[in-house]
């Protein structure tokens, strides 16, 4: 890429005026089914992938997409989301209910299983502390991942104390988890102490900017929160796009040859 990269952001969300711009399209295979994304560097991004017999777990650059280190899972296993606290890597599964813990090299260490009253593994983020896993409800729950239990339950609903079920792939940043509600074009920030919705943000531009055809839109679906900037990913869909939320952007400027 020649001139400016225009892909880190930070976050400045006060404006009461949403709009989103996608800052740059990052070719992805079809077969990757986006489920989990976080930054563990300035430079790379972990990604979980579902289906059966695709999933896996790999770091890619963030420049391009190009995987730098891959780890495959079972056939039987359906990746969902991923997380890192300290220098572990927490991987979801679907209906299995696995949580795969990795060293950084995708060394598996151990085979964890959700608790029974977790219904499914959809998305999973972190404070640094605590583990936070979804299910696709309107329930979050809190995991101290060193006792493996259960220590708070988030019961996310709006102003009205109406349930927002659907929570699917999340990201926690400064006291807030973002998080996509499922099969919707829509984004909510939420308090992580209270459960409370603070704010909905609308992607549907995503949509019409890819023209996505009748009939995939179930498959095409935001899904994946990475921060340092936010990073949206459509399910099974060719590109990755990087969405600026008003942000100010840190530029990376190529230096000139001399």
């Amino acid at each position: 890429m020649s001139g400016v990269l225009l892909l880190f952001l930070l976050f400045a969300l006060a404006s009461s005026n949403f709009q989103s711009r996608v800052i740059k399209a990052i070719e992805r295979p079809p077969n990757h089914f986006t489920q989990g994304l976080f930054f563990d560097s300035p430079n790379t991004l972990v990604e979980s992938t579902g289906l059966y017999s695709e999933s896996r777990i790999q770091r890619i650059k963030a420049s391009n997409g190009r995987p730098v280190l891959t780890h495959k899972l079972m056939d039987t296993d359906f990746g969902e989301g991923c997380t890192m606290i300290g220098q572990k890597i927490y991987q979801l599964t679907w209906m299995e209910k696995k949580c795969f813990v990795y060293d950084k090299k995708f060394k598996l260490l151990e085979t964890k299983q959700l608790m029974p009253q977790i219904r499914e593994g959809w998305g999973a983020t972190t404070d640094g502390t605590y583990l936070y896993v979804s299910e696709g409800s309107a329930v979050i729950y809190v995991i101290d991942p060193k006792k493996w239990k259960i220590v708070n339950k988030i019961a996310v609903h709006d102003g009205n104390g109406t349930e927002q079920n659907d929570i699917n792939a999340m990201q926690y940043v400064n006291g807030y988890i973002f998080a996509n509600v499922y099969m919707t074009d829509y984004i909510v920030k939420i308090n992580a102490n209270t459960g409370l919705i603070i704010k909905r943000y609308s992607l549907e531009g995503l949509h019409n900017k890819y023209d996505l055809p009748e009939g995939s839109r179930s498959g095409h679906v935001l899904n994946g929160i990475a921060y340092s900037c936010l990073l949206y990913t459509s399910d099974a869909a060719d590109d990755m796009q990087c969405v600026d939320l008003g942000g100010r952007r840190i530029i990376k400027k190529k230096k000139k040859k001399k």
